[in-house]
């Protein structure tokens, strides 16, 4: 067993106090051990101190405490991380996390007010409605090979088309040709099939997939771009996400399976139906033998970019293990992983750009905060590729989101008002309805912004405090459509009655995948 639960708390103002408390009540059974890690941020979001403290607890409740210093301390970081013991029936129980400054609990402090995020209007480039050239007006991006398009929410329409319009304008006036999406490598191997191969159609079951149903106008737009282009100029477009949800590997193979068992349906090639068999038997290592040493059979059906993937994934695969939560903690370094595949296989040369999307989470040079604690995605980019990297922070200020229940179901909510202080705000007192806005050394500082992932519930925190400075080149800036969103709250009968058909779709899936499995065992006999 092993729990790992991870928060930031903004501290109020410490100017003058010299020492703070932090205690945690546990109990439990069958743990090898209990440590919270603290961690002081200042203003840039740069560790001040990090200190772990660690205990083994028992059935009886034990009171695991430390200290801390406050100066130059603005925030704290807090990871209390759980191992149980192997093959034990580990329990764990928490109570009463406390933290005092100078002996006064935390709670009894006024909230931190941070101060006004401000435009300079000689920072500030409008936007036309068909960008006419913008990109290569924008300084921050002269020079750079990846450019990482950080969207503040996940799945609000506003965003989305923005990053497609930005994409599209990537692909003409900056010369990209790698597009690359928050979307599991393996699933994206149907896309970049369905943008290059005018023939092929999306399964099913996989064009049902909410990111790939979202982005199939784009999709589309690129596909008639690459029948029209020479086959040097074409548009690749890949994932760097991988399977991180329980199980994990064994979903990434049948993703495998899914794409190499359909393109071979006609064809029956006997290596392909091989290889779709160790797929569907989760044979990692099998089959990344397999595929290494029957290369030129697999020619027949998968082409070079696919065979480069697919034995990427599964080098992948076997080095992450199957550990459920040790694939997500490492999924920030595993999607730049993935990026740094793609980019080495298929943007290499000097003159090559590649355009990333995902939240902007993980886009960041700093953290992964809010959406965890943990190391962004783009501090390994930036560790990487250094200046040759230029993440970019995409804001709307009103509108609505759509977000997934824990039934499945996707619903719509509405964002909330911008706080004062924000950029979100101040852009919207901009009068732009499509901009583009520098970020200086002005902007050094911790300001409120939003940031919601693909995961809500309606009383959770939309703003957070952010130093965009420190994490982004720049801000494109959407205006929001403001419709009035009102959310149709169901009874728990029509809640089950969405899960059931959900399953049953889920379970025609399985069988239709069993049914081709077989066929594929009755052709290798």
């Amino acid at each position: 067993m092993r729990s790992v639960l991870r928060n930031r708390i903004l501290l109020p103002d410490v100017l003058g106090r010299q020492k703070g408390c932090i205690s945690l009540g546990v109990k439990g059974k069958d743990l090898e051990e209990v440590s919270v890690r603290l961690q002081g941020l200042d203003y840039k979001e740069e560790i001040v101190f990090d200190d772990t403290l660690s205990c083994v607890p028992d059935t009886f409740y034990l009171k695991l405490q430390g200290t801390f210093p406050l100066d130059k301390v603005d925030m704290l970081d807090v990871t209390v991380d759980t191992k149980g013991k192997e093959g034990g029936k580990s329990q764990v129980v928490f109570s009463n996390l406390e933290i005092s400054l100078d002996g006064v609990p935390v709670d009894s402090f006024p909230l931190r007010t941070l101060p006004e995020f401000r435009l300079e209007s000689e920072k500030l480039i409008s936007i036309q409605a068909d960008f006419g050239g913008t990109l290569q007006c924008i300084n921050e991006l002269q020079g750079k090979k990846i450019i990482g398009l950080g969207e503040s929410v996940h799945y609000q329409q506003n965003i989305d088309r923005l990053v497609f319009r930005l994409m599209e304008e990537g692909i003409r006036s900056l010369g990209c040709r790698l597009l690359v999406f928050e979307l599991p490598i393996e699933l994206s191997l149907f896309c970049n099939r369905y943008i290059s191969d005018p023939s092929y159609v999306i399964p099913e079951h996989i064009s049902d997939y909410r990111k790939i149903c979202e982005s199939m106008d784009f999709f589309n737009r690129l596909r008639h771009y690459n029948a029209h282009c020479p086959p040097e100029s074409r548009v690749r477009l890949f994932g760097m996400d991988y399977e991180t949800e329980s199980p994990g590997r064994e979903r990434s193979l049948v993703r495998l399976f899914d794409f190499l068992s359909a393109l071979n349906e006609e064809k029956a090639v006997p290596a392909a139906d091989n290889l779709s068999l160790m797929f569907y038997a989760d044979k990692t290592l099998d089959a990344l033998n397999y595929l290494q040493s029957h290369r030129q059979s697999l020619r027949e059906v998968l082409t070079e970019d696919e065979l480069l993937c697919m034995e990427h994934i599964l080098s992948f695969n076997v080095k992450i293990g199957k550990d459920p939560v040790e694939r997500s903690l490492l999924r920030d370094w595993g999607m730049a992983e993935n990026l740094a595949f793609l980019e080495n296989r298929f943007a290499g040369s000097p003159d090559s750009k590649v355009m990333v999307n995902s939240h902007a989470g993980h886009l960041n040079r700093v953290s992964a905060f809010p959406i965890d604690n943990y190391r962004s995605t783009g501090s390994y980019l930036q560790e990487k590729y250094g200046e040759l990297y230029a993440p970019f922070l995409l804001l709307v200020d009103n509108g609505s989101f759509q977000y997934k229940k824990m039934s499945g179901e996707t619903d719509t909510w509405k964002l909330q008002c911008p706080y004062p202080e924000s950029p979100e705000a101040a852009l919207n007192q901009s009068g732009e309805h499509l901009c583009y806005y520098a970020l200086g050394k002005e902007d050094d500082r911790l300001t409120l912004s939003r940031s919601l992932g693909a995961s809500f519930s309606w009383n959770y925190c939309q703003f957070y405090p952010f130093n965009l400075y420190r994490r982004y080149d720049g801000v494109f800036y959407v205006k929001g459509d403001v419709k009035p969103v009102s959310p149709v709250s169901k009874t728990p009968e029509e809640e089950l009655k969405i899960t059931e058909e959900l399953c049953k779709k889920a379970l025609l899936v399985i069988q239709h995948r069993k049914a081709m499995a077989d066929r594929i065992k009755s052709r290798c006999r």
